[in-house]
């Protein structure tokens, strides 16, 4: 299991620096997951499961341009280090993760972008998502890559569930 968080981090290094998950490393994570799921208590069916499931409800946000197809199989092989019993603790910490992190992308995007002078306002801060275009910069959506949110998520899932 030692062996997944450094590549769970060099896949979201990946994602935030150019935009992309290789299928190198998705490779690899998959190998060392089912070679780390060999001496688990988890049973492999239960894992398979989890697999299936969020590959198909990613799978379904790609076909509708909400994700890339790199997020749809790091999302998979979440899924099958989870498993099937982990999947609702894990989709509460996705959802506070994707808002904490959209957060600061939005905030980091208005802060760098010319404003002027003289007015600060308050404002709802909102992520901007475009089904038409996956290219943030033909439209006016603020990209947030999708496999540092899934890998805090995962280390939130971690931590919390060694507390419940």
């Amino acid at each position: 299991m030692m062996l997944i968080w450094p590549l769970l981090f060099i896949i979201g290094i990946f994602d935030a620096r150019e935009q992309r998950i290789p299928n190198f490393w998705v490779l690899i994570l998959l190998s060392v997951a089912v070679a780390a799921s060999l001496h688990s208590s988890v049973d492999i069916f239960e894992r398979l499961y989890g697999f299936a499931l969020l590959f198909v409800l990613m799978l379904i946000l790609y076909l509708v341009g909400g994700v890339a197809a790199g997020d749809v199989k790091l999302a998979a092989v979440i899924g099958y280090i989870l498993g099937w019993e982990e999947l609702a603790s894990y989709s509460w910490a996705f959802a506070f993760s994707c808002l904490f992190i959209g957060v600061m992308y939005q905030l980091i995007k208005r802060l760098t972008a010319d404003v002027q002078c003289g007015y600060l306002g308050y404002q709802a801060v909102l992520v901007s998502v475009s089904f038409q275009s996956m290219n943030p910069m033909q439209t006016n959506a603020t990209y947030m890559p999708l496999a540092p949110v899934m890998i805090v998520a995962l280390a939130l899932n971690s931590y919390f569930s060694h507390f419940s």
